[in-house]
């Protein structure tokens, strides 16, 4: 199956629920995995995870390096570490972030050497995991601009 990461759109109210009571993060994964969330609400980033953190940190601060591995940790251990947060105001500033890297600047930044040490990444198959990769991409913007829009806040986590 591999390592994948999912991002889950969550109302105010949920997020301060769950810095009241981290225990209830572990539920809440487990509800979206077995599918009992809106499909809306939640994003597979699944292997190309490690591959979109690398394209979208390009050695500069912009708030859009927190789109994959950002936020903050809660919770328990699931498996590849604890789930992490981020609340509307960060959704906002990565979604703004994003928003401003167009399609054909993505794909400039991906480079074979660069992408060696990636999760899951195979450079006999560069041509074909990279068209995933950059759709992925599309999905993501489109994902936190949803979540700006709705005031949401965000989980992140690695299943």
């Amino acid at each position: 199956m591999g390592m994948t990461a999912n991002l889950l759109k969550i109302s105010k109210g949920k997020l301060s629920e769950l810095h009241s009571d981290p225990s209830l993060i572990g539920a809440l994964v487990m509800d979206t995995i077995q599918g009992n969330v809106e499909a809306s609400d939640c994003l597979d980033l699944y292997k190309s995870w490690n591959a979109l953190h690398v394209l979208l940190d390009d050695g500069e601060s912009g708030a859009e390096v927190d789109a994959v591995m950002g936020g903050t940790p809660i919770g328990e251990d699931l498996g590849y570490g604890p789930a992490r947060v981020l609340d509307e105001q960060e959704v906002a500033k990565i979604s703004m972030g994003v928003a401003n890297i167009t399609k054909s600047d993505f794909e400039s930044r991906f480079d074979v050497d660069k992408m060696q040490d990636v999760y899951s990444f195979h450079p006999e198959d560069a041509e074909d995991e990279w068209p995933v990769s950059s759709d992925l991409f599309e999905e993501m913007k489109k994902f936190y601009a949803s979540a700006a829009e709705q005031t949401c806040g965000m989980i992140l986590y690695l299943v």
